[in-house]
């Protein structure tokens, strides 16, 4: 795994570019349909892009596959402010977006999670 570091990729190296259509970041849906051979990306925070997109679909239950581009960004955020949970609404727009280096990494992400501990209750 890459972690953290910019990659450039073609369709035939040793990265190839791939993922789910309409869930793929948006760094590398925009290579894909300019029919770049290359694109420079970093795995981890496309990663993390595409995983904000399948909670944003599971907390909505709408489909988001197409807000993957710059172009629908906006609709995008939109979309994500209708999440009624702040905590999990901050965390999808951490996940979401658009430029790469201002989107959370993995750590950082859990990090931002609330944890509450309760105290285990004995039971007899």
């Amino acid at each position: 795994m890459i972690k953290n570091e910019d990659i450039t990729t073609t369709a035939t190296g040793q990265f190839p570019i791939q993922g789910t259509e309409g869930y793929i970041a948006p760094e590398i849906e925009e290579a894909r349909l300019n029919k770049e051979l290359n694109a420079r990306f970093n795995p981890e925070k496309a990663d993390v892009f595409s995983l904000g997109l399948v909670f944003l679909q599971m907390l909505t239950y709408e489909n988001v596959k197409g807000f993957n581009t710059k172009l629908s960004h906006q609709s995008l955020i939109e979309k994500v402010n209708t999440i009624t949970i702040d905590w999990a609404q901050m965390i999808i727009t951490k996940m979401l977006e658009l430029d790469p280096s201002s989107r959370y990494n993995f750590t950082q992400l859990l990090n931002l999670v609330p944890i509450t501990v309760t105290p285990s209750v004995n039971r007899k």
